[in-house]
């Protein structure tokens, strides 16, 4: 019976010992294998620095460091006169000792093989890697070039299928064979989206991106390309230069956002896209077009950096047209020469701030309003180009005007100042008076004067508004007078006027400021002869 006993306690005190034993060999893989290794970054430039994560680890054309191995890692690579490159470090395989380690899992069951095959230091990454950057940047040639200023980013609207899709790949180790991969997942992703078009679930798809969310934010590292390659003006001015700078719209025409993922729970994202790149003017007309089609790096970071490094991609190819080039030297867009126009000499002109306005008129287009002055008794108008402009080059829309008395005129551009700001229009109609531009009368400091306009809505017109003239500023082309007076949205294009009635310049913007008071600016009537080349009349 004792013998018993002590055989029991015995054999209870080895189950008891090899359950501890199990369990304190299960995943020993895991206690062994470093949480470190040493990866080797390889590139094809001298410079190079090589980022892991944001941070920086190494320059030179080879980096070694030990890293942690946390599964995934993006790996920026960088060098002088190259665009920075995104890559992803991958787990790539698990040690030879990892495998040596699993038969001592066996007395655990299931315990030792789930802690193991669940630590992502059980995975190694590629020893070594390599990455090739290309000297694809081009400089601005301070001399000849113009800014580039990046304006608008936004994706088409269409009213079909979504042209904005997400496609998953499954990784491959063969580059052949994972670009393979991607094109078969591209198409099966167009043929679910138009079956899901045709199956009537055709509701407007809000895409792969929120681009109001992800707008400024893309543009923020746009600019900094921008400034890297010296083509982004850092210039503070409260009047700004528009000749020193081309002007640029990007509209996504397709895009395609592929989730590669690979083995070992670890996964990224590339893009590609089909983009419109717009040439454009300040007052938004479309000059040309360009269309790049690009591919991103490999992003784990978020949409930002998917979009913005695909979009550098393309701005890269669009900077390397030799037409878009063109539009970046100086003088590109030349201001169009005006022969004389006379103006007819059986002018009643006004002599009363009392009659003005009678020659003051309502501009309206498809794309809002604004304000004008008649400077002839048969029908010839002043007003600001911005009011009458349309969204391609001297491609007009319809422009209507109402004067005082409520008829509406269709009228006719005649000619514009686009540098100024100008725009001469004519009706078939004709005006009891007319505003002077002989400009024999020069505005004077603390001088009372007058505008009228349609402020907000045309149902405001001639309105009346009242200020004082604060001085003359000088900028680029020309001169403004500067006046401490309450004007708003429709009111450019109108007259500014003394007591007498005698024509002192034209509202064209305005300046608003909780630490400033209100100002506005008006183009002084001697601008208005010389840049739209109108003689006295005889």
């Amino acid at each position: 019976m004792l013998y018993r006993n002590e055989f029991k306690t015995r054999f209870s005190g080895v189950v008891i010992s090899l359950c501890l034993i199990t369990v304190l060999i299960s995943g020993c893989a895991s206690i062994f294998i470093p949480k470190k290794q040493k990866v080797h970054i390889h590139s094809n430039q001298p410079e190079t620095e090589v980022k892991i994560d944001g941070e920086l680890i190494g320059t030179g054309t080879h980096v070694n460091k030990r890293i942690e191995k946390w599964g995934s890692r993006q790996v920026t690579v960088e060098a002088p006169g190259c665009k920075e490159v995104q890559y992803v470090l991958l787990p790539h395989h698990r040690p030879a000792f990892f495998w040596v380690m699993q038969p001592l899992n066996i007395l655990s069951i299931v315990y030792g093989y789930l802690i193991d095959f669940s630590l992502e230091k059980n995975v190694s990454y590629k020893r070594h890697n390599y990455y090739e950057l290309e000297q694809n940047l081009i400089y601005r040639d301070t001399a000849s070039q113009k800014f580039i200023d990046l304006q608008h980013i936004y994706f088409v609207k269409n009213e079909g299928p979504s042209t904005l899709l997400t496609a998953n790949v499954k990784y491959s180790k063969n580059p052949e064979r994972l670009i393979q991969n991607m094109e078969k997942a591209e198409k099966e992703a167009k043929t679910r989206e138009e079956d899901r078009w045709k199956g009537g679930m055709n509701q407007v798809m809000a895409g792969t991106f929120n681009i109001p969310q992800f707008e400024s934010k893309t543009i923020s590292r746009m600019n900094e390309l921008l400034k890297k390659m010296d083509f982004y003006d850092s210039t503070n001015s409260l009047f700004r230069d528009w000749s020193r700078s081309t002007l640029i719209e990007c509209r996504v025409d397709e895009g395609m956002v592929f989730h590669i993922d690979g083995k070992h729970f670890s996964s990224y994202e590339k893009l590609r896209l089909k983009c419109t790149w717009f040439v454009k003017n300040q007052y938004g007309e479309n000059i040309d077009s360009f269309v790049t089609e690009s591919v991103s790096g490999e992003i784990m970071l978020g949409k930002i950096s998917l979009l913005s490094d695909a979009l550098s991609e393309g701005f890269i190819q669009l900077l390397s047209d030799e037409t878009f080039k063109a539009y970046t030297k100086h003088g590109a867009l030349k201001e169009e020469m005006h022969s004389p126009l006379e103006l007819p000499d059986s002018l009643v002109n006004i002599t009363s701030k009392d009659h003005a306005p009678m020659a003051c008129v309502t501009i309206k287009t498809p794309n809002g309003h604004g304000s004008g002055f008649a400077i002839s008794n048969d029908g010839y108008i002043i007003t600001n180009f911005h009011v009458i402009s349309g969204s391609s080059y001297n491609q007009f829309p319809s422009v209507k005007v109402i004067d005082h008395k409520g008829i509406t005129y269709s009228a006719e551009v005649i000619r514009v100042s686009r540098s100024s700001d100008l725009a001469l229009l004519k009706i078939q109609g004709n005006f009891d008076v007319c505003f002077s531009i002989d400009g024999k009368v020069q505005p004077k400091p603390l001088e009372n004067v007058y505008a009228i306009g349609a402020p907000i809505s045309t149902e405001l017109a001639s309105s009346v508004s009242v200020g004082i003239v604060s001085g003359e500023r000088t900028q680029s082309p020309g001169n403004l007078i500067q006046l401490n007076m309450s004007v708003s949205p429709g009111n450019s294009g109108g007259p500014v006027f003394n007591e007498k009635g005698a024509l002192l310049g034209v509202v064209v913007s305005r300046m608003q400021s909780s630490e400033l008071q209100e100002y506005c600016f008006a183009i002084p009537v001697a601008e208005i002869r010389a840049l739209l080349n109108l003689n006295d009349p005889k």
